[in-house]
């Protein structure tokens, strides 16, 4: 990277977001992944 680590990067915002949501709300993403029962 000639223009240091800040530039020429890219990156999917998509996977930063769904890592940040891993390890500081693992609550939530234990229950975005656990299976939907509906109401009897």
């Amino acid at each position: 990277r000639p223009h240091g680590p800040c530039y020429d990067t890219q990156v999917d915002l998509e996977k930063v977001e769904q890592a940040l949501t891993t390890f500081l709300v693992p609550a939530a993403v234990a229950a975005a992944k656990a299976p939907r029962t509906q109401p009897a």
